[in-house]
């Protein structure tokens, strides 16, 4: 209601939402030109995800695909959203910037040290395309990593977490809490009721 665009990008399950009325909308925008890719120091990651892909699992259980959508409570708007896939992300993502004029981007949701940095829709594409460092949000309250405490640094998860946001922050982009942004809206529009979740 604000004016944000709200893009989904569920990755390997994008295929659930072929030909759903936020997809085809995705599909049907113009196609634009996609900006050049500059080369962006590349210093790595403070975690490591050598052990299970960052999995804390049993090393019997093998890696597959488990999800097919995303959870059903994640409500998806099919007349305003947008929703991208992994494939073809990047190019999906800049027609998005350009037909709805985009210069901020928040993020949330899913692993900081995978999705949120690594995919074509991730952090490190948008910022090698030359959107700024402070153009760029990252809520830390609301992504996790992929992290086994017994890959190096050799800290908890939750130490593991404040690392990572600590480098996307120092490196990447800015970081807030949900309710820095999410607070001021119901204040607004609730009564000046907050909710508690």
């Amino acid at each position: 209601d604000q004016g944000a665009a709200i893009i989904w990008a569920p990755s390997q399950t994008t295929s659930f939402y072929d030909n759903t009325r936020v997809r085809n909308r995705t599909l049907a925008l113009p196609h634009t030109t996609v900006p050049p890719s500059a080369e962006l120091p590349q210093p790595a990651f403070p975690i490591s995800t050598s052990t299970n892909g960052g999995c804390d699992v049993n090393e019997r259980f093998s890696a597959h695909q488990v999800w097919t959508r995303q959870i059903s409570t994640l409500v998806i708007n099919q007349e305003r959203d947008y929703l991208i896939s992994a494939e073809n992300g990047t190019q999906e993502l800049w027609n998005i910037v350009r037909a709805k004029k985009l210069k901020r981007f928040f993020y949330v949701g899913e692993a900081e040290d995978m999705c949120v940095m690594n995919r074509p829709f991730g952090i490190r594409n948008l910022r090698s395309r030359g959107v700024a460092k402070d153009n760029v949000v990252i809520f830390r309250d609301a992504v996790y990593n992929l992290f086994n405490p017994v890959d190096q640094p050799y800290v908890s998860e939750v130490e593991a977490q404040a690392l990572m946001t600590n480098f996307i922050e120092m490196f990447w982009a800015s970081s807030a809490l949900a309710g820095d942004v999410l607070e001021p809206w119901y204040a607004r529009h609730a009564n000046g009721t907050v909710p508690n979740n």
